[in-house]
């Protein structure tokens, strides 16, 4: 404020003033307010970018800041606040640990060991947090942008590393949540699969098997269940995602860093709107989301007329069905397999699991938590739109041994064995 010296501190946009959490009356009245939502009944509290409530102490420059590359200090919030986890001890202390609710905070910068803090089983602070490290696969740290905005078609190997690292240094220690995309990240189908019309549908199932069947709770961005794609529209007046609006102004408008193209290529990729658009509940006007003649506050994806709920819930080998059986799979037969069993990546016959840029391979094995020590789980996936040949020793020595192997779980309506057609994903159920 000009007339006064004050100012006030906001990591996000102007509008979005950070909380001192160094006060105390403050902490004060954020717990009331949160003991009142649970008193009104509410089921649980995602806690939107936690881990940058603490602040380090000074609040230095952060040094590796760069302009140029539109680089973000979060991480350097994050790494020098000391307070965070006394904080959340508190809180939980007095609010959640009071109530019969679930709690998952949104961690970015978070290793699996920062993890164990968060989450751990005996800590007292939260049952599961979001972290962020399978959300970077496909930056360019070399690029001529800085972070999200940087982009490199990403390595099968990366993603799989990062995902089993969550997974192994998770197991009894702590819980982990599982997703693919959120209100701030592109949609699945078209990052990590294929949103063409030809394998939009197998892609989509193909990515939903490979995160379901891990450990931890799964999380359904709406939209996914439908196979909702990324949008691109002309104009950047057509896009109400303030980032994406202040990185076309910054790098193209302001400071002639990229072309309009470049600068709309960049946003197509990662750009929010992307997870924002309206769902498409059927083909009429507006994908049904708003009447015929009403503007909707940002424009329908115009793929609606073909992606749509009303489309899905028609084709008995939609999408949406085979989410709902991944979903009874969990909650029926196979949930002491899915939810407690043991993970492992596994090798196939012919690549190593640490080499293969084209299969995602991984086993649940019982003996956990009570989860029956005779039976396992194999779970494999086709990230390409080729035909793999894998075979796995796994299926052929539990065969030999006489083992019962059941296939529970497919986006093809048949088995082929070895060969693993383009984006092809299934689970096996062994009985020894």
């Amino acid at each position: 404020d000009e007339a006064t010296g004050q100012f006030y501190l906001h990591i996000f946009f102007k509008e979005q003033p950070d909380l001192n959490w160094e006060n105390e009356k403050v902490r004060e009245d954020l717990y009331s307010m949160v003991r009142w939502w649970l008193d009104k009944g509410v089921d649980g509290f995602r806690l939107d970018a936690i881990n940058i409530i603490s602040k380090p102490e000074g609040f230095p420059d952060d040094p590796s800041t760069d302009f140029e590359k539109h680089t973000s200090s979060i991480p350097f919030v994050i790494s020098n606040g000391t307070m965070v986890h006394p904080w959340m001890k508190e809180l939980t202390r007095e609010t959640f640990s009071r109530y019969d609710v679930m709690t998952v905070g949104e961690t970015s910068a978070t290793s699996p060991e920062d993890a164990k803090l968060w989450a751990g089983y005996h800590t007292g602070e939260l049952n599961m947090i979001f972290h962020f490290d399978h959300m970077g696969v496909d930056n360019d740290p070399n690029g001529k942008l800085g972070g999200k905005w940087s982009y490199a078609p990403y390595k099968l190997t990366e993603l799989k590393r990062i995902l089993n690292d969550w997974q192994t240094t998770l197991e009894g220690n702590a819980w982990g949540s599982l997703y693919w995309n959120n209100h701030d990240q592109p949609r699945v189908v078209s990052r990590f699969g294929n949103d063409s019309d030809e394998f939009r549908t197998l892609s989509a199932k193909q990515l939903a098997t490979t995160l379901h069947f891990m450990q931890g709770t799964p999380y359904i961005y709406q939209g996914e269940e439908l196979g909702m794609t990324n949008v691109k529209f002309d104009s950047i007046e057509d896009y109400r995602d303030g980032d994406s609006i202040r990185f076309y102004e910054d790098m193209h408008v302001d400071h002639k860093r990229l072309s309009h193209e470049e600068a709309m290529q960049a946003i197509y990729v990662k750009g929010r709107d992307n997870a924002r658009t309206p769902v498409q509940w059927d083909a009429s006007a507006n994908g049904g989301f708003s009447p015929e003649g009403v503007t909707p506050w940002i424009a329908v994806n115009p793929n609606y007329p073909t992606i749509n709920a009303e489309a899905v819930l028609a084709d008995e080998d939609s999408i949406f069905y085979h989410y709902q059986q991944l979903v009874a799979l969990r909650r029926g037969k196979l949930k002491d397999l899915m939810v407690y069993a043991s993970f492992a990546p596994v090798d196939s016959v012919q690549v190593p699991h640490n080499e293969d840029e084209a299969v995602y391979a991984y086993t649940r094995t019982g003996g956990a938590d009570g989860s029956p020590a005779n039976e396992s789980l194999l779970v494999v996936s086709n990230f390409t739109a080729e035909e793999q040949e894998r075979d796995f020793a796994v299926l052929s020595e539990t065969r030999e041994a006489g083992a019962r192997v059941e296939l529970v779980s497919s986006n093809y309506k048949d088995d082929a064995g070895s060969t693993l057609r383009p984006y092809e994903a299934k689970v096996y159920h062994i009985v020894r």
